[in-house]
């Protein structure tokens, strides 16, 4: 069933239609939090309930500068990957393409969505938020695609995504110390990143896992 604290912000957020609320309501963490929840823990009713509300929210730049620390584009992957009806995961990846925008978003001056925006496959989201400047939003892309990459079935496909080898290795030059630490938002489970690890580190993991080598992290992350 739906979560107590997830169905009351879901009703909040349906019967607000002024912008200011709602960017003050997911601005809690906690608020965010049962969101998420909701993703991980509903019937395929509440998750596509709640996918659906997360792109309704995602309909400016500062809201999906908000969704993205709050680690709603990382979430995500997991209704994707589960095994649930087909309508949560086509909602779930309307989700992140949104918050992939941010990508777009870092290079032109405007807040609108491009149509082509929603051409892009959850892959490609993924590679084009590892291609962010901010190093939480860069984390965020790398995240994933160390997730994904954790799939067996999939890394052939992978291999195949237009610039995705490119943007780990672009990722392990940067640096970025930027672990999950900094953006946890109460919901603590299996489904999160390695505790820890930083970009660099999932990066290289990421990598390994694809079969290429890189330079690798003192600290290994043991793959599935």
């Amino acid at each position: 069933g739906v979560p107590v604290g997830a169905a009351g912000v879901l009703a909040a957020l349906s019967f607000t239609s002024d912008v200011h609320a709602t960017a003050a309501l997911i601005a809690v963490p906690e608020v965010v939090a049962e969101l998420l929840k909701a993703t991980t823990l509903g019937t395929d009713s509440t998750v596509f309930q709640t996918c659906t509300a997360l792109g309704n929210i995602a309909d400016s730049y500062k809201n999906r500068a908000t969704l993205c620390v709050h680690r709603v584009f990382f979430y995500m992957t997991h209704v994707i990957l589960g095994g649930l009806a087909c309508e949560c995961k086509e909602a779930a990846v309307r989700v992140a393409q949104l918050i992939a925008t941010l990508a777009d978003e870092s290079r032109i001056s405007t807040g609108d969505v491009s149509p082509r925006a929603f051409e892009r496959t959850f892959p490609e989201c993924a590679v084009a938020m590892a291609g962010c400047k901010p190093a939480h939003q860069q984390y965020e892309g790398v995240a994933v695609l160390h997730l994904l990459s954790e799939q067996q079935g999939l890394r052939d496909k992978l291999l195949q995504v237009d610039g995705l080898v490119e943007a780990l290795r672009q990722v392990v030059l940067t640096e970025n110390n930027e672990n999950d630490s900094a953006s946890e938002v109460g919901v603590t489970d299996h489904r999160r990143p390695p505790a820890g690890f930083t970009a660099v580190e999932l990066a290289c993991a990421a990598l390994e896992n694809l079969g290429l080598s890189e330079r690798k992290p003192e600290s290994k992350i043991e793959s599935s």
